[in-house]
């Protein structure tokens, strides 16, 4: 396995999860370090387990020993992989489930929401299939200046019942990193993004339409912006988002470069067309809302000319 396969590991939180709970923390390091003669820490393993971190080739094959797997168990897929697991250790039904909700309802979060129980792992699969990609996030600042607002979101993996997502926000210069979840409601698709504490505290949350029934292939998504904890909001407030998808042969350096080059003369009209914050007093009763986009009408926009 070359170090970059390491990335292929579905579920690899989850599986560091159960397997600590099956060998506890302690007698793996111990083992390690006694018997064979490495060194892995637990706050290596917190790390791991809190999904802030991966293993190189070397730390995995100690970690897999430590806990009696050969670390070609660790690309089986997550079910598969607690039955081996289980088996190697003696680990009864009863106390296999017993951890696996423990792992349910660590994946959660404090929340511990039913909704998420109604999602099963294939739907999860699903909507990442439709939605997963490269975007470009378009909107203006909450009191609808001028400028709009480029960001690059990348739908990159499930991890059921959630997606995980990160996000570079283009802003005085230079870009600000977000990472965090999406999770399905209904026909909303819920995004709640953080950035690292190190360089700036913002929580953000986005509520988006979820396309995941509509025919044909996914080109866009539309929604809501909250406001997060920036110095110059006082007050709840929100925006409209327009998501662009970007062809998929388009890297992340590329849309990058994209983003930090474009003016503002150079954004489409229909996408500030789209992310316009007005709301009219007797129709919309001042509810900023962002109906479900129709790709016949999203096309429409595109090849309208920009009013002079």
């Amino acid at each position: 396995m070359a170090n970059i396969g390491l990335m292929d590991i579905q579920d690899f939180e989850a599986k560091v999860q159960i397997s600590l709970m099956v060998v506890p923390m302690r007698e793996v390091t111990t083992i390690i370090q006694d018997q064979l003669g490495g060194t892995l820490t637990s706050v290596t393993l917190e790390s791991w387990k809190a999904g802030k971190s991966r293993p190189s080739k070397s730390k995995l094959h100690l970690f897999c020993r430590a806990i009696g797997l050969n670390p070609a168990d660790m690309y089986a897929d997550f079910t598969d992989y607690v039955k081996i697991l289980c088996l190697a250790h003696g680990i009864s039904d009863r106390d296999r489930d017993i951890f696996l909700k423990r792992i349910e309802e660590r994946q959660s979060g404090s929340l511990r929401l039913s909704v998420f129980s109604r999602f099963s792992r294939s739907h999860t699969q699903r909507l990442f299939d439709k939605i997963g990609g490269n975007y470009i996030l378009y909107n203006y600042s909450i009191n609808n200046v001028d400028k709009v607002n480029m960001t690059l979101v990348c739908i990159e993996s499930e991890c059921h019942p959630f997606l995980r997502v990160k996000v570079k926000n283009f802003r005085d210069n230079r870009f600000l990193g977000y990472s965090g979840t999406i999770f399905p409601v209904r026909s909303n698709l819920h995004f709640i993004l953080e950035t690292d504490p190190k360089t700036h505290d913002e929580v953000v949350m986005i509520v988006t339409n979820n396309p995941v029934d509509m025919g044909r292939d996914v080109e866009f998504l539309y929604g809501i912006i909250l406001s997060g904890s920036e110095d110059f909001v006082s007050h709840p407030s929100a925006a409209r988002v327009f998501m662009e998808k970007m062809p998929q042969d388009a890297s992340t350096e590329d849309i990058l470069l994209k983003i930090a080059g474009t003016d503002q003369e150079e954004i489409p009209a229909y996408c500030k067309d789209l992310i316009c914050n007005n709301t009219d007093r007797e129709e919309a009763g001042f509810v900023l809302r962002a109906e479900q986009l129709n790709w016949a009408f999203v096309e429409q926009l595109r090849q309208k000319k920009p009013s002079t």
